[in-house]
């Protein structure tokens, strides 16, 4: 068979090899045939062993050791145990001399060199079992080696967590301690640390994988992948790689998993660090909206996240035109619109989700554009240009407005609207707050809310213009029928809906009542 060594030119390996086991001088061994090259093989243990098919006994690279006992005068037997270890991915044959045969049978010989299958003989001064046990010893010094040493590298692997790029840091480490070529794969990204396979193909490579760890041979690379848990339930891949010719690394495969753990609590800290961030600037936001703290005080927080609040700044309203029960689907759509920059405050309040944006207009008009394109259901309003403190209040009244009119809008395509397009009377409001216009319209609301008819008709009549034919159709109405009820509303309220300065008081009241949500009344 094919056999694939395990030693890099003249670089130590980091697995017992045959060579170092026959360089043991208290054993006194001699390697008998097999080509120089063999005895690079991995040697991972020695059983002694004097029954027919051995090869079910011995693990892959093991070592046989026999007396030859059942070989005696049987060339075929001698050939054919040469060949079944072979196949197996034996590391080599052991024969003790002196004890069953004076020496190795030349049949064995002669088979072993044709399979270039390493084999040495044992004195009988040596017993097998001082050549078990320097194989095992070795190992297991070994073994605490690479303990050892996966400890020091862990160690170093979670000081990365101290850096700002936790992630970046910990697979920049990884790479440079263990010289091999990493890849941290997900959906749609790929960050790559050192040289290795590409991108291409270790997707296509680990297309339609189980989340289990894989070896993987890509070109002239081996690789040990590790998935790597995503709340997305997409399975990402950690990917370390090494060239052919360099000696496999038990470590490297026990680091890859180190460093998958260390990128999920990466993950996590970056989490409670965007959440805490999250909440901070939404207190500064909703602060902002109350106008209730030290403008100078309030001024400082806001540089803290890169806002000066002395240019100009917008405060967006975005709501469900509907109901506010599918607004937190929104409110996560929306913010995972919103641009890696740190001129940006967002926060949850009285229902709707409240921005404060510090941009070009051509910026804001791109995020508005990616937010609505993700959620059909959401409108959003835009107040005054705000150029100080004490004006966010007030936008923020504007904004709210606006969301109001575009929920109560007839035409479910108008999805945006800004200050500067809202008609007088809502700005009338937004200036005076609703709660002063209220107060004053306190009759007209009072009897507007005892007569649901009455004041759908009103409502309907203006919506249409004041045309009595478009808006009975609306209200499935006779005209006759919508000009009693509107004749009654001017009856009892004293009022005449031929005289503007009547429409503008009924207009205004119906508007304070209807287009301005209660949490915009408190100011």
């Amino acid at each position: 068979m094919a056999w694939q060594t395990r030693r890099g030119g003249a670089a130590v390996t980091e697995v017992y090899t045959l060579a170092e086991l026959l360089q043991t001088a208290e054993l006194r061994l001699r390697l008998r045939a097999g080509s120089p090259e063999s005895l690079g093989r991995a040697v991972a243990g020695a059983h002694s062993i004097e029954v027919e098919n051995p090869a079910r006994w011995l693990g892959r690279e093991w070592v046989m050791l026999t007396t030859g006992l059942r070989l005696r005068d049987d060339e075929n037997a001698q050939r054919a145990l040469i060949r079944e270890l072979d196949a197996a991915g034996a590391s080599g044959l052991g024969f003790a001399e002196g004890v069953v045969l004076a020496e190795v049978p030349t049949a064995l010989l002669e088979e072993a060199d044709r399979c270039c299958f390493p084999v040495f003989t044992v004195p009988i001064e040596t017993p097998l079992r001082d050549v078990t046990a320097v194989v095992h010893s070795s190992l297991l010094s070994r073994e605490l080696r690479d303990a050892r040493r996966l400890a020091s590298v862990q160690h170093y692997l979670v000081e990365a967590l101290k850096e700002p790029d936790m992630r970046g840091a910990v697979l920049h480490r990884f790479a440079a301690i263990m010289d091999v070529g990493v890849t941290a794969l997900d959906a749609s990204h790929a960050s790559e640390f050192g040289s290795g396979p590409g991108e291409q193909e270790l997707r296509a490579a680990l297309a339609g994988c189980p989340a289990i760890p894989h070896d993987l041979c890509i070109g002239n690379w081996k690789a040990h992948a590790a998935p790597i848990p995503t709340t997305s339930g997409w399975t990402g891949w950690l990917v370390a790689a090494r060239r052919h010719e360099r000696p496999d690394d038990a470590v490297v495969k026990s680091a890859t998993q180190s460093v998958v753990s260390l990128l999920e609590a990466a993950d996590g800290l970056d989490r409670a660090a965007r959440q805490q961030d999250r909440v901070l600037r939404a207190a500064l936001l909703k602060a902002l909206i109350r106008a209730g703290g030290n403008p100078q005080t309030l001024n400082a927080r806001a540089a803290v996240f890169g806002l000066e609040l002395s240019k100009p700044s917008d405060v967006v309203v975005v709501a469900s035109r509907r109901s506010s029960e599918s607004f937190d689907r929104l409110r996560e759509k929306f913010e995972a619109a919103l641009p890696p920059c740190a001129a940006v405050l967002s926060a949850v309040h009285d229902g709707v989700l409240v921005l404060l944006i510090q941009s070009s207009p051509a910026v804001l008009t791109d995020i508005l554009d990616e937010m609505l394109a993700s959620a059909p259901d959401a409108i959003v309003g835009i107040g005054r240009t705000v150029e100080s403190v004490q004006d966010i209040e007030r936008s923020y009244r504007d904004a709210r407005c606006a969301t109001e009119i575009l929920r109560r809008s007839p035409s479910e395509s108008r999805r945006l609207l800004h200050f500067e397009q809202m008609d007088i009377g809502a700005v009338i409001i937004s200036e005076a707050g609703a709660s002063r216009v209220q107060s004053r319209a306190r009759p007209i609301l009072s009897f507007l809310r005892n007569h649901e008819l009455l004041a759908e008709a009103v409502e309907t009549y203006f919506e249409e213009k004041m045309d009595v034919i478009r808006a009975s159709e609306r209200l499935f109405l006779h005209p006759n029928s919508l000009r009693y009820r509107l004749r009654r509303v001017e009856e009892v309220l004293g009022l005449s809906l031929k005289d503007p300065a009547d429409i503008t008081n009924l207009y205004i009241a119906m508007l304070s009542e209807r287009e301005t949500p209660d949490a915009v009344t408190a100011t």
